[in-house]
C-alpha cells in the first residue's frame, strides 16, 4: 500500500512535515502553489483580454448610426419569421412584408461596411459592401431594368473607388432601390443600392 506524502522539500533540501509552515533547519516560509498558480492564472486571463480587446479594438471604435442598426435589426427580425413560416405561402407573405419594411428606409447616410466585391461591368463600377448583416450592391437587375453600376467619370467619389481594396474599411452614403415599394433584393439579403458618397 502507498504511503500519503505528508511532507514537502525545502529549497535547502530538508524535509519538513506537511503542517509545518516553515522550514526546520533555514526557516524559510513553506511556498504557496495554489496561490502562485492563481495569481498566474488571474494575470493570464487579465493579459488574454487585454489581447482581445485590442485585436477587435477597432471594430469596437466603430459606432454605427442608430439607422443602420435599426435597418438590421428590422431585417433579423423578419428573417426569424421566415425560419418559423410553416410554408412557402407563408413565407412568400413574410418576404413581402420585409421588403416593405425595409423599403421605409431609403435614405443611407453614413453607415459603416467592408468591401467585399468590386469590378467592372459594361464598363461602369460594381460594388459590394457588406454591412454587417446585410449587402449593399451597386450592379444591375436586369429582369427590372434597374442599373446602379457607377459611372466614373461622373461620380464624386470616382478617386476613392479606383484606390479601393477588397476586406477595406468604408462609409457610405446613397439610396436603396425600390420596386412597387419594396427593396430590390438581388439574392441573399444583397440589395440595389445607388452610392453617392464612399469614404
Amino acid at each position: 500500500m502507498a504511503e500519503d506524502v505528508s511532507y514537502w522539500i525545502c529549497k535547502c533540501g530538508t524535509a519538513n512535515h506537511l503542517a509545518d509552515g516553515t522550514c526546520r533547519v533555514c526557516t524559510k516560509k513553506k511556498p504557496r502553489i495554489v496561490r502562485y498558480l492563481m495569481f498566474s492564472g488571474i494575470v493570464a486571463v487579465v493579459l488574454g483580454g487585454l489581447i482581445m480587446s485590442f485585436e477587435r479594438g477597432d471594430k469596437s471604435i466603430e459606432i454605427r448610426p442608430a439607422s443602420q442598426s435599426a435597418f438590421l435589426a428590422n431585417g433579423e427580425k423578419y428573417e426569424e419569421q421566415l425560419r418559423q413560416a410553416a410554408n412557402p405561402i407563408a413565407r412568400q407573405q413574410v418576404i413581402h412584408s420585409k421588403y416593405r419594411a425595409l423599403a421605409r428606409q431609403v435614405d443611407v447616410k453614413d453607415w459603416m461596411g467592408v468591401v467585399t466585391g468590386i469590378n467592372v461591368m459594361q464598363g461602369k463600377g460594381a460594388l459590394k459592401v457588406d454591412i454587417y448583416g446585410a449587402t449593399l450592391v451597386a450592379g444591375d437587375a436586369v429582369s427590372l431594368n434597374q442599373s446602379t453600376l457607377i459611372d466614373l467619370n461622373s461620380a464624386s467619389f470616382a478617386e476613392r473607388l479606383l484606390r479601393l481594396k477588397l476586406n477595406e474599411r468604408v462609409t457610405v452614403s446613397g439610396h436603396f432601390i425600390t420596386n412597387q415599394a419594396e427593396m430590390v433584393d438581388i439574392g441573399g439579403a444583397s440589395y440595389l443600392f445607388h452610392f453617392d458618397d464612399l469614404r
